[in-house]
């Protein structure tokens, strides 16, 4: 693996903001004044009293805040496992118009020829990522995996060992990245999209790194900045959480929770959906768009905190069952 350096949003904010004025990179500039006003927010509501003091102190740049979270944990307490648990194929037939296997549609799209490179950007640990590089019937020569956090490229490393898939994995801050051109088949951003702050040279690049016929595939958060919900959405999400019974509104630390809140953006990480409103017009300048699937606008701030209550202690466990109220009530909710 190697090295490239990355700044750190939580030092020299100043310093960045006066640098940047001085090169005239105003596009730059923009991003780094809203993380500026962010972080001054921060330090209001802790004079304030909103801040525990413990959520006080520099918070961690992005690499050192996934190099010390724990995947497995984030990963579990996610709504998204929803969708790979109790429900099974039929939640990702209705996330996506019907579609059992998006490798059916990548293959339907793919038209390069000789061996296969592939890359995998925000790779993290590569779980969410190797199945779409060692499909029997879409065999990849080799695959790169790029990412900020060491510790989760050695977990990546790991897999794609176990998993006999040719690997090699560079750690690298995206919106500085320079891919080379025509050169990869297949490119998969997946759940990483909207920690990048330079989302349209992210996706120039895409585009340049593509061979002619390639494809590139993302499964993204695309709604507000930080996951600040809009008013819309938390009255709905809030109607329909005052319907669920109490045991299913358990949160993870045992209080039932009583209202649908925006989440305070010191509990998440640097740069947690900085841009994501820009991901969506990025991609439809730089790329031609053939299939594009809009979801959960009301199941991400419904779901995120209280999901376990539905697949259970153990919901990679196929065998463990859930009471057909809780599953009727999922369906609902998917359905809406």
């Amino acid at each position: 693996m190697t090295h490239s350096s990355s700044f750190s949003p939580a030092t020299g904010k100043l310093d960045k903001l006066r640098t940047l004025w001085t090169r005239r990179d105003f596009s730059s500039l923009a991003i780094e004044v809203e993380r500026y006003v962010y972080w001054q927010r921060l330090r209001i509501q802790e004079q304030l009293g909103m801040l525990a003091p413990q959520d006080a102190p520099r918070r961690l740049a992005e690499d050192e805040f996934w190099d010390a979270s724990d995947i497995d944990e984030v990963r579990e307490g996610s709504w998204l496992t929803l969708g790979q648990g109790i429900l099974g194929l039929w939640a990702l037939q209705a996330m996506a118009d019907g579609i059992t296997d998006i490798m059916d549609l990548i293959r339907g799209l793919l038209a390069t020829e000789g061996p296969r490179r592939g890359l995998a950007m925000g790779c993290g640990d590569m779980v969410a990522e190797i199945g779409m590089f060692t499909h029997p019937a879409l065999p990849f020569s080799h695959v790169e995996g790029h990412d900020i956090s060491f510790v989760s490229l050695q977990r990546a490393q790991q897999l794609c060992q176990a998993q006999g898939l040719p690997a090699s994995f560079v750690i690298t801050d995206a919106n500085r990245l320079q891919l080379p051109a025509d050169h990869y088949d297949l490119i998969v951003c997946n759940h990483a999209f909207h920690h990048f702050t330079e989302i349209d040279h992210v996706a120039a690049q895409i585009n340049r790194a593509l061979k002619p016929g390639g494809v590139f595939t993302t499964f993204d958060y695309v709604g507000e900045r930080f996951q600040q919900y809009s008013d819309a959405q938390l009255a709905y999400a809030n109607q329909i959480n005052r319907l669920l019974p109490y045991h299913l509104r358990r949160r993870a630390n045992g209080l039932v929770r009583t209202v649908v809140e925006r989440p305070n953006p010191a509990g998440l990480s640097p740069d947690e959906a900085i841009c994501a409103d820009l991901i969506l017009p990025a991609l439809d300048h730089h790329l031609s768009v053939q299939y594009q699937y809009n979801w959960a606008g009301l199941l991400m701030p419904l779901l995120e905190e209280i999901s376990p209550n539905f697949h259970g202690p153990k919901h990679h466990d196929l065998n463990h069952q859930v009471d057909e109220e809780s599953l009727a009530l999922l369906r609902l909710l998917f359905d809406l």
